[in-house]
């Protein structure tokens, strides 16, 4: 994933929790690897919220990707609304998502399919 790609996708994330929460202070949980990354970059347009460690303190959790629905069938649990950078029940891609903090993203980048920070 280009990293202009994964951030309008963050800007569109924010945008959507924006008009669902409005601008009170959320606590915001990103679940560990991939999740945690996506969090951070939702949370730089998202001024009043504030991470947490644990999913049961959260308002909200983000997450990287939807892809099998395991990792969703996990945190459902926490009955907390989840926000994926992408989802793969609403988009047809059938390739493997590689985002920019994956170990992978340096080979995806010398294929030429990604870029650098």
């Amino acid at each position: 994933m280009h990293l202009a790609e994964l951030t309008e996708r963050s800007k569109r994330i924010a945008v959507q929790i924006l008009h669902k929460h409005g601008e009170a202070p959320l606590k915001v949980y990103g679940h560990p690897r991939g999740g945690i990354s996506a969090m951070f970059s939702v949370l730089r347009y998202l001024p009043n919220a504030t991470p947490v460690t644990y999913p049961q303190d959260a308002d909200i959790i983000i997450e990287d990707i939807y892809d099998t629905g395991k990792t969703y069938k996990k945190l459902s649990v926490y009955k907390k609304p989840v926000y994926f950078i992408i989802d793969k029940r609403e988009e047809n891609i059938p390739e493997w998502i590689v985002f920019p903090w994956e170990d992978e993203f340096k080979e995806y980048v010398s294929m030429g399919r990604g870029e650098l920070c």
